[in-house]
């Protein structure tokens, strides 16, 4: 009986098999890397692929990576780049009696990463830290200089899934299938948007605590975002393929280069941002996969999933760019030398390309909990570089969630968030549906944590795999997006256009609506984007 139906029809199959065959090759071109080259200094070093195994290592009681280290010298001044990293590199094998460290300079500063092939990072630290209280010099050419500060490399950490749930391509009959009745009538403007439209996008409109959301509707009569502010989601990647996001994801206008320390990155035209955990071939595809629990294109879509298409979800802006900063490994591991090489790129990219790739706001869903009153668990390293993208000529703001550990950040800084005096850094704590704190545990600091935003059961855009396009999400990770997206809206509106990334600060502060989180935040209430354009002039 199969057999004769198989010879019946074997056309129809064969023709079936071959159209499916150059479907999977017709998405494996669009969205497959073009292969790029990276040239690295003399040192040996090399970015490296994402590991097969969970290694860390542990200083104070925290993740660090194993047998590594920064430090910082006095000065650069002077000296050729690769000269002084050779230089750096023998006196740190002098410094530790291990023949085989390797030295690689940082990103941003006269910073440089040690790697021993046998030494803790305890052990790494307690030799430097003898260095330098002998005032051990530094010596090359006219330059002397001192090791002035020493720390391990801090692992930064995305937390794990907080009951997560997928979703398939949304239609009118999968939304009902889930339990989603779309209002009759339906919502009476744009985005027609398929979740937005049945009431699943709550923390851009409440339905049901009407208020407690973000005013996005109303902030979308001035304006729904622009395609000149560019968002850096320093994550696990994009999927840029995902029909929500291709159109708003950043594509580099030409080839182009830029160094990173004495790393020069190569990367073609059409390229999406940087990868620095998948090898030197993808080093320019930050690719997002499931793997990576497809945390970073959750933050993209929340930030900017295209917006009035027809399609799934929205996101606070309807049009924007959105560059990929690849630092999480599959674990959701993100070390503190390559948090600072993404920001750094995202510097060097805006230098180059100006206004073809001005990035305004970079948002960072991850941390890790120090221990109180520890001052060798703060990442000096981190701290500098968000300092740089600061300064006026890069003028970025930055975005980090408070952490998930039921903790208050007062008390026991979570980093990077726990910068929250640094003027251009907002941080951010979840709330629900009601308004509260989130029940999952979210931190809280009155002097230490900004505001909340919506955190809880957040739909937003996932790597289909092959067809669930979407993802309800809860987390910290989940409410610092809706700041980020927050930011760039407000750029993109021509009364705010002009503002600096302090500025940007203080206005989304000052916009703040409610009183939920009065003594848990500094502000005491939730995020409110419409009273934060307001606040921008008439």
């Amino acid at each position: 009986m199969f057999v004769a139906i198989v010879y019946k029809h074997w056309k129809t199959i064969v023709l079936a098999a071959m159209c499916l065959a150059c479907l999977f090759l017709l998405l494996a071109l669009a969205c497959g890397p073009r292969r790029t080259q990276t040239n690295n200094s003399a040192s040996g070093t090399s970015p490296t692929p994402s590991p097969t195994r969970d290694d860390h290592d542990s200083f104070h009681g925290v993740d660090v990576a194993p047998k590594q280290v920064l430090i910082q010298v006095s000065s650069c001044a002077g000296v050729e780049s690769k000269k002084l990293t050779e230089t750096v590199k023998k006196f740190s094998q002098e410094v530790t009696q291990d023949s085989q460290v390797t030295a690689s300079r940082g990103a941003i500063g006269c910073w440089f990463l040690i790697k021993s092939s046998t030494l803790t990072a305890q052990q790494l630290v307690d030799l430097f830290k003898q260095a330098i209280t002998a005032r051990r010099p530094i010596t090359v050419d006219q330059l002397s200089a001192l090791v002035v500060h020493v720390e391990p490399n801090f692992l930064l950490h995305i937390s794990p899934p907080i009951n997560d749930q997928p979703f398939k391509k949304t239609t009118p009959t999968t939304l009902r299938r889930v339990g989603f009745q779309p209002e009759d009538p339906p919502v009476p403007s744009p985005p027609d948007d398929h979740l937005y439209q049945v009431n699943a996008l709550w923390g851009l409109r409440n339905h049901d605590h009407p208020g407690v959301d973000i005013h996005a509707a109303e902030a979308w009569q001035q304006g729904t975002g622009s395609d000149r502010i560019v968002v850096g989601v320093i994550d696990s990647g994009i999927f840029y393929c995902h029909p929500d996001l291709s159109l708003n994801v950043w594509r580099a206008p030409q080839d182009f280069e830029v160094t990173l320390g004495e790393e020069v990155i190569h990367c073609p035209q059409g390229s999406h941002g940087y990868n620095l955990v998948d090898g030197p071939a993808e080093v320019c595809n930050p690719l997002d996969k499931p793997e990576n629990f497809g945390h970073g294109t959750h933050i993209a879509g929340i930030v900017g999933a295209v917006g009035n298409n027809n399609e799934g979800t929205v996101g606070v802006n309807w049009t924007t760019k959105l560059i990929g900063l690849k630092a999480a490994d599959v674990f959701g591991k993100v070390t503190v030398s390559d948090a600072v090489k993404a920001i750094a790129f995202a510097i060097k990219v805006r230098e180059r390309f100006g206004s073809d790739a001005n990035i305004r706001v970079l948002n960072a869903s991850f941390g890790y909990l120090a221990a109180p009153g520890d001052p060798e668990l703060d990442p000096t390293n981190l701290r500098s570089a968000i300092e740089e993208a600061g300064l006026p000529q890069n003028d970025m703001l930055f975005v980090a969630s408070a952490g998930e550990d039921n903790n208050n950040n007062d008390l026991r800084p979570h980093y990077p968030s726990s910068f929250s005096d640094l003027p251009n850094l907002i941080s951010v704590t979840a709330i629900d549906e009601e308004g509260n704190l989130a029940g999952f545990g979210a931190n809280y600091g009155l002097t230490s944590v900004h505001l909340g935003a919506p955190g809880v059961n957040i739909y937003s855009t996932y790597p289909f795999d092959p067809d669930t396009y979407y993802y309800s999400k809860s987390g910290t990770s989940m409410s610092a997006p809706f700041v980020s997206g927050a930011a760039a809206l407000m750029l993109s509106v021509p009364k705010c256009s002009t503002l600096h990334a302090s500025d940007l600060k203080q206005l989304i502060l000052a916009g703040k609506d409610g009183t939920d989180l009065a003594g848990k935040t500094v502000t005491g209430g939730r995020l409110n984007v419409f009273r934060s354009i307001g606040r921008c002039g008439p």
